[in-house]
């Protein structure tokens, strides 16, 4: 029976930058491509589920309770975000 993963982790890419004007920031907007599995041992499994070819950096992020979602302050923007590259595939 092959073991279970240990750690769970969210692979995503950056895909555009913004600048909040309410924090006066300047913050991204993330795409989940895939998920990273890391195993007793050290050995770990990339899964994605799309591939960046503009030679974008895969970002690792743990995985939080709510779904898809790397940790950091802009949430709010990546969930709508995230909403809308989804409804767009499905209409597709």
């Amino acid at each position: 029976m092959p073991k279970s993963p240990t750690t769970i982790m969210n692979a995503t890419i950056v895909t555009s930058e913004y600048f909040d004007k309410t924090t006066n920031q300047k913050k991204k907007n993330y795409l989940t491509i895939g998920t990273l599995f890391i195993y007793d041992g050290g050995g770990m499994s990339l899964k994605l589920d799309a591939f960046p070819i503009h030679g974008q950096n895969i970002n690792f992020y743990p995985r939080t309770k709510e779904h898809n979602q790397p940790p950091n302050n802009n949430n709010q923007h990546y969930n709508q975000n995230n909403q809308h590259n989804q409804n767009n595939n499905y209409q597709q």
